[in-house]
């Protein structure tokens, strides 16, 4: 109520009173509500927004994985430039080599293309997909398993994995891409 943040002990009531009696007596205006539903509706869209953040990354990976060309004959991606610093520097293959390529081709919907780009391309393609529908249902029901913490555990499998087959690749075990 007006008079408990208005009045507090010890004040001078004749200095407040004005103050309550043009509070109490005013109605809000038409613009003054228009102008704080407008607020509230800004307010509201940047929460709805801020829900949605958590999401975009994946959405960005499978849309571009699905817009953007294919390698060409040579396996190359002629629009962009060399990504892998390591190979570059190096000559030899990072984990990672071919996984960018091996994700446009599922995009594409060639499965046999991105494994020979890199073997764990469709795994990582499943990943996230499965961390997108995860996110949007979590943005829908919060307390979606939330007991279980998947990423860390996924991402841990996913680096162990990364790291044993490097070397097989670099042994020549397992073809790298071109």
């Amino acid at each position: 109520m007006f008079w408990d943040r208005d009045f507090e002990p010890g004040c001078d009531i004749k200095k407040t009173w004005p103050q309550a009696t043009l509070l109490s007596a005013t109605k809000p205006s038409q613009s003054i509500m228009d102008e704080m539903q407008e607020q509230a509706r800004s307010v509201s869209n940047r929460r709805a927004v801020k829900r949605f953040l958590p999401a975009v990354p994946y959405f960005l990976i499978l849309a571009l994985s699905a817009l953007l060309p294919l390698p060409n004959s040579q396996g190359q991606l002629t629009y962009l430039p060399p990504l892998c610093t390591f190979k570059a520097a190096t000559g030899h293959p990072c984990p990672g080599c071919g996984l960018t390529r091996s994700l446009l081709c599922l995009g594409h919907g060639s499965f046999s293309e991105s494994v020979r780009f890199h073997p764990l391309g469709p795994v990582i393609f499943l990943g996230v997909l499965c961390a997108l529908v995860l996110t949007l249902v979590r943005i829908k029901n919060p307390k979606f398993l939330t007991r279980w913490r998947l990423d860390l555990p996924v991402l841990g499998l996913l680096t162990l994995a990364l790291l044993i087959l490097w070397p097989l690749r670099l042994l020549g075990k397992i073809p790298s891409p071109p």
